[in-house]
């Protein structure tokens, strides 16, 4: 994921590079960096002295910059997936992390749009999540949460998923599947009846579980986040319609040239293992805006924007003549361009 902006007002354009994941270890938190521009066409790493805070973004999936705190200067926000959402505002020196109610939120973010959606004068945010159409829901009283070690000891890496339930973290994986690749497991002997009934904790000494890597997502829904003015957020979850599949790509623009911000988001996802089938019940979403934060979805035949593919990303560009058109990046197809009528 790469985020240009002139952080320090110098002219130039830096450079923000975060990342989602290690090679052949999924799950690891990777290394991401904040490239200064020299002002000749070099740049020269200087995250530890500018985004040090932002090591810890965790996998970073979409970042953006925009001017939260209205000081002059562009301030970075991030999503990620298995972790929350981040603002990191700019001082003109460096970035420091934003304490709010979006450290509560863990998710399987994919993109974060900001715009001010309720015309009071600050940004709000739109997060793009997985939806409530997935075989395992998670919650705040019971999240999902992933597991990441080297559980048999070879050198390799390996991810267990859980589902919390009565205090326990229990594996969605089936005996089969788990006990394939880790042949401690095998070890034990353990009948599917005896495998259902053990969390986590159970299935691995102390000296392996107490040292994993733990991830976890609490929240599925696609939400809008709605700007106090003080630094913290309301989150409201957007209409039953748009959680049919995951959000990749969100526009804010006046499709209906009322004076309101609206706004059209598409997504869906092929890559899922079969057993959880693939998210692609999603056509695209285009909400009115009523300037109060209540939005109204608007069918294919009212709104003329419909794909039902794999959509990564969404952008608004003009012609020569002024006239404004959204660009749809599409999965292994070639790109959609919609015509806006205002």
């Amino acid at each position: 994921m790469i985020a240009p902006c002139d952080f320090d007002n110098d002219g130039d354009v830096d450079i923000f590079v975060g990342a989602r994941s290690l090679v052949a270890i999924y799950g690891v938190n990777p290394t991401h960096h904040f490239l200064e521009n020299n002002g000749d066409g070099t740049f020269q790493d200087t995250t530890e002295k500018v985004a040090y805070e932002v090591k810890n973004a965790g996998m970073i999936t979409d970042a953006i910059w925009k001017d939260v705190d209205n000081d002059g200067n562009k301030d970075l926000i991030t999503v990620s997936e298995w972790d929350t959402p981040k603002i990191f505002i700019n001082n003109g020196k460096r970035l420091k992390k934003q304490t709010s109610v979006l450290d509560d939120l863990h998710g399987m973010w994919n993109v974060v749009e900001a715009a001010d959606l309720d015309n009071d004068g600050d940004l709000d945010f739109i997060f793009g999540n997985q939806g409530s159409n997935i075989m395992h829901k998670p919650s705040f009283e019971n999240p999902l949460k992933m597991w990441v070690n080297d559980f048999d000891n070879n050198g390799t890496i390996e991810q267990i998923m859980t589902k919390h339930n009565q205090g326990k973290d229990y594996p969605i994986h089936m005996k089969k599947e788990l006990t394939s690749q880790l042949v401690s497991l095998k070890k034990q002997n353990l009948k599917a009846s005896e495998y259902a009934k053990k969390s986590i904790d159970e299935l691995f000494p102390p000296s392996i579980f107490d040292k994993s890597i733990m991830k976890k997502s609490a929240i599925s829904e696609t939400i809008i986040a709605v700007n106090d003015g003080k630094g913290d957020f309301t989150t409201k979850k957007l209409p039953s319609r748009v959680q049919l599949s995951c959000v990749c790509g969100i526009v804010c623009t006046d499709v209906n040239n009322d004076g309101y911000l609206d706004i059209v988001m598409a997504g869906n996802n092929f890559e899922f293992k079969p057993q959880y089938s693939r998210l692609d019940a999603s056509y695209g979403s285009v909400l009115l805006g009523d300037g109060n934060m209540d939005f109204t979805w608007q069918n294919y035949n009212r709104s003329g924007f419909g794909i039902k593919n794999e959509v990564k990303h969404l952008k608004t560009i003009k012609d020569n003549k002024g006239k404004k058109y959204l660009l749809a990046a599409i999965n292994n197809e070639s790109p959609k361009l919609f015509l806006i009528n205002e």
